[in-house]
């Protein structure tokens, strides 16, 4: 056994590989980011869609007709198209997610669950509103 630093491999450290985040799990935050953004947009657009309450609400009280209420067909289409978008984008973002899994610590993103949950929600209301 040498007395060399170089020579000795018992006082050699592993040098840590690992500096910080790896593209995948940058790629997940950022897609977990991205897919709230996009139902936040999707939930904006359905809420512009509601008519105002004057031109329906008034009409029904003033003159006792029964009025359905008419709804922005544009914006529940685009809001309908961005839940669709952020569906897929959502799940193809789990499937990444779930190829990274490689140690026992490892764990699937809360934030793109709960936000794949709160899609398939979006998407329930849409198809109720489409064929209702």
């Amino acid at each position: 056994m040498s007395y060399w630093p170089d020579q000795d491999h018992t006082d050699r450290r592993q040098d840590n590989r690992r500096t910080g985040p790896d593209t995948f799990s940058k790629y997940v935050r950022f897609a977990s980011f991205l897919s709230w953004m996009f139902l936040i947009i999707s939930a904006m657009l359905a809420d512009a869609a509601y008519p105002s309450e004057f031109n329906i609400y008034v009409l029904d009280r003033k003159w006792g007709k029964n009025s359905t209420v008419f709804f922005r067909e544009s914006y529940m289409i685009a809001a309908f198209i961005f839940c669709v978008l952020t569906f897929f984008f959502v799940v193809i973002s789990l499937i990444i997610d779930g190829r990274r899994q490689k140690r026992k610590s490892d764990h699937f993103s809360y934030a793109l669950i709960s936000a794949l949950i709160a899609d398939i929600l979006g998407l329930a209301y849409f198809l109720y509103y489409f064929i209702s």
